[in-house]
């Protein structure tokens, strides 16, 4: 709305925003070259002459929110939404406090949902998506972080495509990400299957070091046990089969034989040592 508080009138669609400079000329070094320049050509002596300044490649709704952001009398949530939109432009005109608050919006959006990105997800209908297709928002979030040259966003999109359940086939036929970006994502991908290869394979180099020592340990054990004679199995990890561990030959206690044997030859000894009665003494009976 035309005022005597506003300099400036920007040009965004066809539509005009009646502003005064300093709302974007302190935010932007871009925007105050660019009022400069404007008011140079209209000449400063005219009060009544607003220049008017022609945005070109913009949403009429996108620079509405970012008026609002810089604007002293309006309070208004930055959505993840708003953010993907306006990180490119606050990138483009070099307004860091915008950059940085789109950068945090959205970085903290992606760790609080990034289980809702997988395909696997159990949510409401909303927060479903088709199996081949990656979510809309997520791939907005990678186009903005490319487009802004936001390394913290950037990085944090690269963690959530780094989880296997999240569809590329949207990705690798997006024209709005560079190849650069797409380079970026199949490479984390490819680095985080491998790790988790690589931690399986130490996984069994584990076990099987445990299973070889185990091994071991009952195999002194059994010969411990044969030397005592007793019978037991082993199950051996090689064939997963019980073998019959031969049982040893007990042993002959010999000494027993030997007393017994010699008991009976003095019991027949002492048999003929014995004097047999008189015979007189019986005749006489």
């Amino acid at each position: 709305m035309d005022s005597i508080y506003t300099d400036t009138v920007l040009v965004v669609e066809g539509k005009r925003f009646y502003i005064h400079r300093s709302l974007l000329g302190y935010a932007s070094e871009y925007f105050q070259k660019l009022f400069a320049n404007a008011h140079a050509a209209s000449g400063e002596k005219s009060l009544r002459v607003k220049p008017e300044v022609v945005i070109k490649d913009k949403s009429y709704n996108d620079f509405l929110e970012l008026l609002a952001f810089f604007h002293p009398g309006v309070i208004r949530d930055l959505t993840e939404k708003t953010a993907v939109r306006l990180l490119p432009i606050a990138e483009e005109y070099e307004m860091l406090p915008l950059k940085k608050r789109c950068e945090s919006v959205l970085v903290n959006y992606l760790k609080k949902n990034s289980a809702m990105f997988s395909t696997t997800s159990k949510g409401p209908p909303t927060q479903r998506f088709r199996r081949d297709n990656a979510p809309d928002i997520l791939l907005k979030c990678t186009k903005a972080a490319d487009k802004g040259n936001s390394k913290v966003v950037l990085e944090q999109c690269l963690k959530v495509f780094a989880n296997p359940d999240i569809p590329l086939k949207d990705l690798k036929t997006n024209p709005e990400i560079s190849d650069q970006i797409k380079a970026k994502i199949f490479e984390t991908r490819v680095d985080t299957t491998s790790n988790k290869l690589s931690k399986v394979f130490g996984e069994l180099e584990k076990e099987k070091h445990e299973n070889h020592i185990l091994k071991k340990q009952l195999n002194d054990r059994y010969h411990i046990i044969q030397k005592a004679g007793v019978r037991m199995s082993i199950i051996t990890s090689d064939d997963d089969k019980a073998h019959p561990v031969p049982s040893s030959v007990p042993v002959l206690h010999t000494h027993h034989y030997h007393s017994h044997h010699r008991q009976k030859l003095d019991s027949e000894r002492e048999k003929k040592q014995k004097p047999l009665p008189s015979t007189k003494r019986n005749l006489k009976h």
